[in-house]
């Protein structure tokens, strides 16, 4: 595969440094991946050939390679593709071989989350939720949420469950808190299965049960999630 190239030729070309990283998961299209390194291992090989000692080779082709991603990736997003909409604007949000901009990330989640890209949908909600980038707004946080967890995304569905318990965006309910936390446990997000079994134990939004709030700490606390572990020792 593309990527895994990608990685191989990073790897082999850059015996020198541990610090260098190239991020492929900012590519969905793979196409892309291939045209990109091959021209970067052709140009390697060629700079080898003609006495460029192998540091100074690699270091040149890895800064061309990362200039023409991002114009590559960015004439891609151009042209519609949602996928990478969201990778770009991930790129913005971290800095990523670009010039941190939350402002931009914002206008590319956008983009993706109006043709259904769910990720997008919920990252352009917490963006909204915490006024990132955007105006700050519960309420549009909150549906940008429910159309992604709607599509089955789990991180979504924690977040929607979230709202629906403390009421933000939406009217508080404890019954659809519990329902959108059991969608994305049963996915296995360990911070829904934690939340679920709050839920149990306290009978929030569904009736009281030891044996489930039990049940969904467990879950929980075998992902390593430190509240779930506090509270299944009161659980024996």
């Amino acid at each position: 595969m593309a990527v895994k190239f990608l990685s191989n030729f990073v790897s082999f070309a850059n015996p020198f440094s541990n610090e260098f990283r190239i991020d492929c998961k900012y590519f969905s299209d793979l196409s892309l991946c291939h045209k990109i390194v091959t021209v970067a291992c052709t140009i390697f090989a060629a700079l080898l050939t003609i006495g460029i000692g192998a540091p100074a080779a690699f270091h040149w082709c890895v800064n061309k390679l990362l200039e023409n991603s991002v114009k590559i990736q960015m004439r891609s997003a151009e042209r519609g593709d949602a996928k990478e909409q969201y990778n770009l604007a991930q790129r913005f949000i971290k800095g990523q071989d670009v010039k941190q901009s939350y402002d931009e990330a914002v206008k590319w989640l956008e983009k993706a989350a109006k043709q259904g890209n769910a990720d997008a949908q919920n990252e352009l909600g917490y963006c909204y939720a915490i006024g990132l980038g955007v105006g700050q707004s519960a309420k549009i946080a909150a549906e940008w949420c429910e159309k992604a967890a709607k599509q089955g995304n789990a991180m979504a569905q924690y977040n929607l469950g979230k709202c629906y318990l403390n009421g933000i965006g939406v009217e508080q309910s404890n019954e659809l808190g519990a329902e959108w936390f059991e969608k994305a446990a049963r996915q296995g997000d360990a911070d829904a299965q934690y939340e679920l079994g709050r839920c149990y134990w306290e009978g929030k939004g569904v009736e009281q049960s030891n044996e489930l709030s039990e049940k969904w700490f467990k879950k929980a606390a075998n992902q390593g999630h430190a509240g779930a572990q506090y509270y299944l020792r009161y659980c024996y």
